[in-house]
């Protein structure tokens, strides 16, 4: 297998490859640098201005299996699709200045989950915050996704040099992601479909320790060597990585002028050349070297591509096949054109790339170096649909022979097409064997796992019907539709998701939340998918039709009067059927007697409502006496409310009347409904403020006359101790001031009335001689 990946140079890749490798299509850099790469058949990338990255080194960026931006970061602060900040997706524990301050590896199930691996600055010390990894969920925020906060800076190492990159495991389902401590271990991790491991297979190669945790780590394309740029102090290395076990291993120096120290690494694409940019800080020069993979001694094969005054860089492979090279502090890219050319006819073209008005800094995206390999490409990994298979090259395949693993299918299991497409037989995974002969006579052979996935069915959802009293909206519980669309499949192995359009449910974007608030007629969107793959899906669809409940227009507390009926009408044109607590269905009742009471009532749409009222029998109101103080009276009645008047026709909602003149009244307190009345006659009396007993003619008595329309009442007079000095009625004289035939003195003196029906009021009058 790897003398076949040697052999396969310059390749462009087409159809499910090129799906695959446009995860690596959009690179943010530098300052607000960025460069798009279409589908790897540009001439050349095009220049992107809407980044927000300002980072001197350090920065990762990831694209869906169509070139789509999903988002991007500096190892700090990451910023989704539409350039705007991830959802929790600030305070990473990376380092704008740490050399691959983060790599993103995608979840190898395809389920929307993405970890970002970030590492800390380490220059001259092992680093604060180490390596840690975070979970980004592509389905939170409407689809622009969001770092899981459980699963924010989870730490794998306590420290690390600012090394990180990452491969496909051997078994092709998982990835193996790498970094380098001082200590020159080596750690491997392995993200699977349920995560990233947090036992790495540790790999210890002898030596001194690290000093200077700077320079980048690559491994190659196929998963069989890794190179490491080492700034400062021990220089450049070239190892075997073995992509089963996650071992390193033989460790091989690669030597470098004195003075110039190793930052940026890259393989090309075939693994047969490695390149290498170091940098002299003394004579602020650096040099691009290239090292022959395929020379039996490759200490010996360095070649010198290119000398410069560009400071260090970063060197990263495109989908095009070709290799860029970070030009510090210049607004462009330094191209290899022709990476597995060997010396000049590698075609190297410094400032190849113009990036406008952004500035190039020491940094490059790095990516899975996976995603430059050669390998069976396929496209349409679902039970049902025929899966289409290719592998391309830039020279003329002649013949293929493939084997897709599906013996159940018969004859249909072979093909000599060169493009193929196979119906599976079955779900499962299939091991794909394709063997190719190119025009040169070079026969290859490729092979590859499989999976294909069963497809889920939609099944037909019933509409919505709600009765609610406001028909502009409602809000629905749309997993309750779950179940409809489930059927009798496995809820486990598939999830539903809810949209506006029929674009979002295929796009699997903007997914709606429950509770959702949903308008009359709204056609609700529904997917459902595979668990295990976005490509396996199918959708189906139902509508929200509000229907306006009845509306009732009886009071909930009805009053009448004691001893007589009250009429209750539900009557409306749109109302269908009646059900009283009564038992009757007429559109009204006569109610006799008080008590709790419902109605139920259907629409014509079949919308029911029920009615709960109460019916009460008013306050009888008595009168139970009035308060007179001189002018001012108050009518005073038994608990209730009730209105009052003094006249039997103007009633007022207060018992207090002011300012009344001497004289008899009747005073009337009816109820609110006009059931009842009572009446009380009451009188207000005027009395003398004060008399002059001397025999003026003038004022001469205290007169009581006044009590005269009350014939029976008494009044009684005492001095300010409360001596009785005087008993008059109505019919007397009144009162000359004397007491015992004594004149008495001048001096304020107080009456006591009793009137005949035993009320009493007092005030007081004053004698002036």
């Amino acid at each position: 297998m790897k003398k076949c990946l040697l052999f396969v140079a310059f390749l462009v890749c087409c159809s499910g490859y090129v799906q695959a490798q446009l995860e690596a299509s959009n690179w943010y850099f530098g300052k607000r640098a960025g460069a798009n790469f279409g589908d790897g058949s540009l001439a050349a990338p095009n220049v992107l201005f809407d980044g927000l990255l300002d980072t001197t080194e350090g920065c990762a960026v990831i694209s869906d299996s169509d070139g789509e931006l999903l988002f991007y970061t500096d190892g700090l602060n990451v910023f989704n699709r539409i350039h705007r900040n991830l959802e929790n997706g600030d305070e990473l524990l990376g380092s704008s200045t740490s050399s691959q301050s983060a790599i993103i590896v995608p979840n190898p199930q395809g389920n929307n989950l993405y970890y970002i691996f970030t590492v800390d600055f380490s220059a001259t010390a092992p680093s604060d915050d180490g390596i840690n990894v975070s979970t980004v969920d592509m389905g939170l925020d409407n689809g622009l996704g969001g770092i899981i906060p459980e699963e924010k800076n989870v730490n794998l190492l306590p420290a690390a040099t600012e090394k990180i990159t990452a491969v496909k495991h051997g078994n092709r389902n998982s990835f193996w992601v790498i970094t380098l401590t001082h200590d020159r271990v080596f750690h491997a991790f392995q993200v699977n479909g349920s995560g990233v491991g947090s036992n790495p297979i540790n790999s210890s190669i002898p030596g001194p320790d690290i000093q200077d945790g700077r320079g980048y780590m690559k491994v190659s394309p196929g998963g069989v060597k890794l190179a490491v740029a080492n700034f400062y102090s021990q220089g450049a290395f070239l190892y075997d990585f073995n992509s089963i076990s996650g071992a390193v291993s033989n460790e091989l120096n690669l030597p470098m002028e004195n003075g110039y120290f190793p930052y940026g690494v890259e393989f090309s694409q075939d693994n047969s050349r490695l390149y290498v940019l170091a940098y002299n800080e003394d004579l602020v020069q650096s040099k691009l070297y290239q090292f022959d993979l395929e020379s039996a001694d490759i200490q010996t094969s360095r070649v010198t591509i290119d000398t410069s005054s560009i400071p260090r860089g970063a060197l990263q492979l495109g989908i095009d096949g070709k290799i860029y090279r970070a030009e510090a502090n210049l607004p462009s890219l330094g191209v290899i054109n022709n990476p597995s050319g060997l010396g000049a006819l590698c075609n190297y073209v410094p400032n190849s790339v113009d990036l406008g008005d952004r500035i190039c800094k020491e940094g490059l995206p790095p990516f899975v170096q996976s995603l430059f390999e050669v390998d069976i490409q396929f496209e349409d990994n679902c039970l049902g649909t025929l899966t289409e298979f290719s592998i391309s090259t830039s020279q003329t395949i002649v013949s293929a022979l493939w084997d897709f693993g599906d013996p159940a299918s018969g004859a249909d299991n072979t093909s000599t097409l060169i493009s193929p497409t196979h119906l599976y037989s079955s779900a499962g995974t299939f091991t794909v064997t394709a063997t190719i002969t190119l025009d040169d006579a070079r026969v290859l052979e490729f092979t590859k796992d499989v999976t294909i996935y069963p497809s889920p069915i939609a099944n037909p959802v019933s509409d919505i019907d709600i009765c609610a009293d406001d028909t502009q909206s409602a809000e629905i519980d749309l997993s309750e539709k779950d179940i409809e669309v489930l059927g009798n499949q496995d809820p486990n192995e598939n999830s539903i998701s809810y949209h506006e359009s029929q674009l979002d449910a295929d796009e699997n974007q903007n997914s709606l939340p429950t509770p959702y608030s949903a308008f009359d007629g709204q056609e609700i969107f529904v997917r459902i998918q595979n668990s295990n793959t976005r490509t396996c899906y199918d959708t189906t669809s139902f509508t929200v039709n509000l229907r306006q409940n009845p509306q009732l227009n009886i009071d909930p507390l009805l009053v009448k009067c004691p001893g007589e009926p009250v009429t209750v009408s539900a009557f409306d044109p749109d109302h269908q059927s009646y059900s009283w607590s009564t038992g009757s269905i007429a559109e009204e009742v006569t109610i006799s007697e008080a008590g709790n009471y419902s109605v139920t009532v259907t629409g014509t749409n079949g919308c029911t409502v029920e009615f709960d009222f109460v019916v009460e029998d008013t306050i009888v109101p008595i009168i139970q006496g009035v308060t007179v103080n001189d002018n001012d009276i108050i009518i005073n009645t038994q608990n209730g409310t009730f209105e009052y008047s003094i006249d039997g026709m103007n009633f007022q909602d207060t018992p207090e009347f002011f300012d009344l003149e001497t004289g008899i009244y009747t005073a009337y307190a009816r109820d609110l409904f006009d059931c009842a009345v009572d009446s009380f006659v009451f009188g207000v009396i005027d009395f003398q403020n004060f008399f002059t007993p001397n025999n003026d003619g003038h004022n001469d008595l205290w007169d009581v006359s006044v009590l005269q329309v009350f014939p029976n009442s008494v009044v009684y007079i005492h001095d300010r101790f409360g001596k009785l000095l005087k008993t008059l009625t109505p019919e007397s004289e009144g009162w000359d001031g004397n007491f015992n035939n004594i004149p008495l003195p001048a001096s304020d003196y107080w009456y006591h009335v009793v009137l005949e029906d035993g009320r009493e009021f007092k005030g007081h009058f004053s004698l002036k001689r």
